[in-house]
């Protein structure tokens, strides 16, 4: 069963994401690089073997994701849990500009990851584009007066928060047939939202300092539970779930 092999690991993750939180709060850096990427690490072999019995993960070739979607997935926990280690000293410019790279580079890999052989709901995607451009343009005018003496920082944020919105609205409009497991997939659609949450939140605590009560530990809440549930959204067409109510019917 993959409950056996996979329940005591998220009590692991989330214990070492639980401590790192509270090292965060102590401002203890040495420890906080130490723990904060490997809650992000640690889903690799769950994205690549754990959820599969341990076997090496295979995607259904009726399915319309690509046969290396679960590389890219892990891919993108990789560029992720690096951005991680920038973003610890995110008031240092250099390394808020090495983190926001590092997380565009998680997102491209999402994307490709998601990229489907079919096309995408040509409605949804235009729908999640208006609304995306309604709620973010003016979170975005707002942020940017506190950054007009630093262009380059102005244009990758706004690079950055592009990247973050395509994907999230790319996975909204994947194309889906009988065999995708909608449990996983909702999680997904969770996960991506939970990600822009993240790092609005984040924008606003560096920027707007005392305007987000219990700044970080919101910061790490949402990015926590995103990477978290966009990993398990890797399952939607190899979840166990899945055949198990096939196998009923």
């Amino acid at each position: 069963m993959p409950t056996v092999l996979t329940f005591p690991y998220y009590i692991a993750v989330l214990a070492v994401a639980g401590t790192y939180v509270f090292f965060a709060q102590q401002e203890n850096k040495q420890m906080m690089h130490l723990l904060k990427s490997i809650p992000i690490w640690m889903q690799i072999p769950l994205i690549l073997f754990l959820w599969d019995h341990g076997k090496r993960r295979t995607v259904d070739p009726e399915s319309p994701i690509k046969s290396n979607y679960h590389t890219f997935m892990a891919l993108g926990s990789l560029m992720g849990g690096i951005g991680d280690q920038f973003m610890i000293h995110p008031d240092v410019r250099n390394s808020l500009v090495m983190g926001t790279v590092f997380f565009g580079l998680c997102h491209i890999a999402y994307i490709y990851a998601v990229w489907p052989s079919q096309p995408f709901k040509k409605s949804t995607l235009i729908v999640g584009t208006v609304i995306s451009l309604m709620i973010l343009l003016p979170i975005y005018w707002v942020l940017i007066q506190d950054m007009k003496d630093d262009i380059l920082l102005m244009f990758g944020m706004g690079a950055y928060l592009v990247l973050e919105t395509a994907a999230t609205i790319m996975f909204f409009a994947l194309p889906r047939n009988e065999n995708c497991c909608e449990r996983c997939y909702s999680v997904g659609r969770i996960g991506y939202v939970s990600f822009i949450v993240s790092d609005v939140v984040l924008f606003f605590h560096l920027f707007r300092h005392g305007l987000i009560p219990f700044g970080d530990p919101t910061v790490m809440f949402f990015y926590y539970m995103a990477q978290f549930f966009i990993a398990y959204s890797s399952r939607m067409y190899t979840c166990h779930h899945l055949h198990a109510e096939k196998e009923k019917e």
